[in-house]
């Protein structure tokens, strides 16, 4: 798998929708002193869409995004949130954020 952007960090990215995650930890249960870790930059995506506080439903622009986050292609793409957290990878991110990015 390729580097993944990071959130908060600088990244290359171009114009698009993008999901941002932060304020991770490994263990759900885990209490932290500080922000946690950054995540993912997820996208650019066609829309982000949130079932119940339960799931977030996304849609990539491309296929060869879906693939450079791991995710199945001929699958619905649904990041779980359990606990309140996003659910990515085994890390679980207590805050995270739907932006627009426009080149400069």
């Amino acid at each position: 798998m390729s580097k993944l952007p990071i959130y908060n960090e600088e990244n290359p990215l171009i114009p698009g929708l993008y999901l941002g995650l932060f304020h991770g930890r490994d263990d759900p249960d885990k209490t932290i002193d500080d922000w946690g870790t950054n995540g993912p930059i997820i996208g650019p995506l066609k829309h982000v869409h949130t079932t119940y506080a339960t799931h977030i439903k996304l849609e990539f622009c491309s296929q060869d995004d879906i693939r450079k986050y791991s995710f199945n292609p001929d699958s619905m793409i649904d990041l779980d949130i359990d606990a309140g957290m996003v659910v990515f990878q085994d890390i679980w991110y207590g805050d995270w954020t739907v932006f627009y990015y426009e080149a400069a």
